[in-house]
């Protein structure tokens, strides 16, 4: 199973880190994968992920800086942003989506990642900003 995280730039709150941890014990650590972005606010995700032992793998930006803590994954091709969270879906069976606001009409890069996620049809987990866990069977 591959399952892609997506978050905001300024990152996950406490709350939705603790219900993302509760969502990657339904995954296999052995045998998944778990893709992230590679910039600033996917660092807490990868700090879990590496202390829950997950395996990771990165879509840095063009152009981005890569934090020291990136070089620890698999990094793949840096793209700009409307490509690299196009891969993001593209590679996923599960989207995990943690939003800053809960507000789909937002024109954010997390909130776009989201609808292409619902248009190609993946399941798709949104975890609030209050840690409510919204679960949508495409």
């Amino acid at each position: 199973m591959n399952i892609s995280i997506v978050n905001t730039r300024v990152g996950p709150n406490t709350a939705q880190l603790s219900k993302l941890k509760l969502q990657l014990s339904n995954y296999n650590k052995a045998q998944d994968t778990i893709y992230i972005g590679a910039d600033r606010g996917d660092r807490q995700v990868l700090a879990m992920l590496r202390a829950l032992e997950y395996k990771a793998e990165g879509h840095p930006l063009l152009n981005g800086e890569i934090d020291d803590i990136y070089k620890t994954i698999k990094l793949h091709p840096s793209t700009k942003v409307s490509d690299r969270n196009q891969n993001l879906v593209d590679m996923a069976d599960v989207v995990i989506a943690l939003p800053a606001l809960i507000n789909e009409f937002e024109d954010s890069p997390l909130w776009k990642t989201v609808r292409l996620a619902t248009k190609e049809r993946k399941k798709l987990i949104i975890i609030s900003p209050a840690g409510w866990v919204y679960e949508v069977q495409n």
